[in-house]
């Protein structure tokens, strides 16, 4: 590991996140032969940022459906 990086325990922890290193495996599996770095990194972003979500919702922060597609609709104009 670079001696300037943190340790990833402590970035998982940092963030409350629950993705299991099976997990992130299994995705990096599921990509196609010829997928890049970059293309991994995707998918574990995607991942955290479904954990995240997630997380914020058994927080209480979530939205109701209804707002969000209020919300969308506004974006979409």
């Amino acid at each position: 590991m670079l001696d300037w990086a943190p340790e990833p325990s402590t970035l998982i922890a940092e963030v409350g996140l629950k993705i299991t290193k099976d997990e992130i495996l299994e995705a990096i599996r599921c990509l196609p032969d010829d997928a890049t770095l970059d293309d991994a990194l995707d998918v574990i972003f995607l991942l955290r940022s479904i954990e995240r979500g997630r997380a914020q919702i058994e927080a209480g922060q979530g939205i109701p459906h209804d707002e969000a597609r209020r919300r969308m609709a506004q974006w979409l104009r």
